[in-house]
């Protein structure tokens, strides 16, 4: 809970926030590799494979992400991570003639660990940090094993992870499943207020500004991160719901690259139209 203009603002993000952090907090060195695994694999990189163990050399996996080779660090720790280990993992980079890393970790890294990575752009090497507040924000704005159960309430939803790290085999189904009922269809948000941190947020959506230049705009003006985050999501589904309603005779190809026009991905965009479609205006 937090406070914004003397008003109690409700964080919708907080349940799944403080889930997912006590869930990676329960997982052993392997368990957070295999997650790892899987979640540069829903991010888009392909042939995301372990490759650590004994003498690994600072290097717990590889994979590709567009045409580019990659490798990970994965340090499921509960302590602060410090310059050392970075460098040792920009050593191992170096080594294999890889310019483009990825270190992730269960808990955060230290000041002079992130000045490292900042030095290493100098050399043409870019490294990106994951740390617990950076995974459970990817995995929450990805929708990655979160899921709504009341707007605009997130639940984490361990279940997910746990199918896909630890996956069972299939069983055909003896009876007949129950019958699927149909839910009432909810109705978009309407549009804040322009005076408000969530209408001004808004208009910036609506002057075509990209979401990061929206994140650096609203961390000048001090906006609260997680409702600047909210507010992009149910704009891009109003979005949605709008390119629905003025493409009924459209392909899904077609929708799926008017929202692309909008700084949405290919995935996000297949995404909020899936959402879209349960809502009404």
């Amino acid at each position: 809970m937090e406070y914004q203009n003397g008003v109690l603002f409700h964080d919708p993000t907080e349940p799944a926030r403080n889930a997912i952090h006590a869930w990676l907090r329960t997982m052993s060195g392997q368990k957070f590799e295999g997650f790892v695994v899987e979640l540069l694999t829903l991010k888009g990189a392909r042939r995301v494979e372990r490759t650590g163990g004994a003498g690994d050399g600072g290097i717990d996996g590889t994979g590709i992400t567009g045409d580019f080779p990659f490798a990970f660090q994965a340090k499921q720790w509960d302590r602060d991570v410090p310059p050392k280990e970075v460098v040792n993992f920009l050593g191992a980079l170096t080594n294999r003639g890889l310019n483009i890393g990825y270190f992730f970790t269960s808990s955060r890294y230290t000041q002079q660990a992130r000045e490292e990575v900042e030095k290493a752009q100098e050399r043409r090497i870019a490294v990106e940090l994951y740390d617990g507040k950076r995974i459970a924000d990817t995995m929450i704005e990805k929708g990655f094993g979160v899921r709504e159960v009341m707007r605009p309430v997130y639940e984490f939803d361990s279940a997910w992870w746990n199918t896909r790290l630890n996956p069972q085999p299939s069983i055909v189904p003896t009876t007949a499943p129950p019958p699927i009922k149909t839910k009432k269809p909810r109705r978009l948000p309407k549009r804040p207020p322009k005076t408000t941190t969530t209408g001004m947020i808004w208009n910036l959506c609506d002057e075509g500004r990209r979401p990061e230049e929206i994140r650096e705009i609203g961390e000048d003006k001090g906006w609260n991160r997680k409702t600047v985050l909210g507010t992009i999501s149910i704009w891009r589904r109003d979005q949605a719901r709008k390119i629905l309603d003025a493409m009924p005779d459209a392909s899904e190809e077609d929708r799926v690259a008017a929202l692309m026009k909008l700084h949405m991905t290919e995935k996000v965009a297949r995404n909020q139209l899936r959402r879209a479609r349960s809502y009404v205006v």
